[in-house]
């Protein structure tokens, strides 16, 4: 459901968002379930202004019952360390928002009362819970983003969304032993089985996130007849994690790969780097692409 945009950025909300209001409607927390959702979607806003101001477009925020997903149009996946800081963002957001309330109720700014409190926890909460190194949380992004450097993109992912599946299973274990042993209510498990299924489903997009990317390249160009090609030159010794930070959405790479002494030994096109760093990581050398 499309409610607006802010700063150029679509504003959505998924589907079970709505039944889910309506069942806190119901229960009678509305008002605690709006801040609660006003705060997810601060947190998402703040992933959206550090990837606009690390010149990577937003086209949408999409708000879900257990959090958001921000959307950039270049592919993050291709920039680890752009990734990382955009991940990051948010939990940091959060924490920091959650401090300031509580220093504020210190210096007696503000109220000391029940909504302040719920500032104060849904904020921690929020920010300590992102970053937990878990797909699809901010903490798993940023751990993705880190082994994808030298594991390459797709079995980075496939790593951490196992490992994602398997503490999900074992948390949702545990709630379950929780309640039959000591009768704790097992309120943790619905975000144990939503971890769950959203890991399984990290790990079966990263076997063509790339190709979707390509296939975006192939409508701008069937869509606009020409596409802008830019042209680089690099030695063979580079690597295409310096390559990439030259990419620029809108445009199709070719790379000329020279020696030292500028002698050509080959061109590179997008699609082979993007390849690369998807099976291979950021440290491979484009001169291998040559080889």
């Amino acid at each position: 459901m499309w409610i607006g945009r802010i700063f150029g950025i679509q504003i959505l909300l998924h589907s079970s968002f709505l039944i889910s209001l309506c069942l806190f409607a119901i229960a009678g927390l509305l008002p605690q379930a709006l801040i609660l959702f006003s705060l997810v979607f601060l947190h998402e806003l703040a992933h959206g202004a550090v990837a606009i101001l690390l010149h990577f477009p937003v086209d949408k925020i999409e708000l879900f019952p257990f959090g958001g997903r921000a959307q950039v149009s270049f592919p993050l996946l291709f920039r680890p360390k752009a990734e990382m800081a955009v991940a990051i963002a948010g939990p940091l957001w959060s924490l920091a928002l959650g401090g300031l309330c509580i220093f504020l109720r210190e210096r007696g700014i503000l109220e000391a009362g029940q909504w302040t409190q719920l500032m104060i926890s849904g904020n921690l909460s929020l920010g300590l819970f992102n970053l937990l190194p878990i797909l699809p949380l901010d903490g798993g992004r940023v751990l993705r983003a880190a082994l994808s450097r030298r594991l390459g993109f797709r079995p980075a992912t496939e790593k951490v969304a196992r490992g994602s599946q398997l503490a999900a299973a074992v948390a949702a274990a545990l709630s379950l032993a929780a309640w039959y042993l000591w009768g704790i209510s097992p309120g943790f498990l619905p975000i144990c089985l939503y971890l769950y299924c959203a890991a399984r489903e990290e790990a079966g997009f990263a076997s063509y996130s790339h190709f979707r990317y390509l296939l975006h390249k192939q409508e701008e160009l069937a869509s606009e007849k020409v596409l802008l090609a830019r042209h680089l030159v690099a030695e063979g010794a580079t690597t295409l994690e310096k390559v990439i930070t030259q990419f620029a959405p809108g445009s199709y790479h070719l790379v000329t790969v020279v020696t030292e002494n500028l002698q050509i030994r080959g061109v590179v096109g997008e699609a082979q780097i993007l390849e690369a760093l998807f099976q291979g990581g950021t440290k491979v050398q484009v001169l291998e692409l040559l080889l």
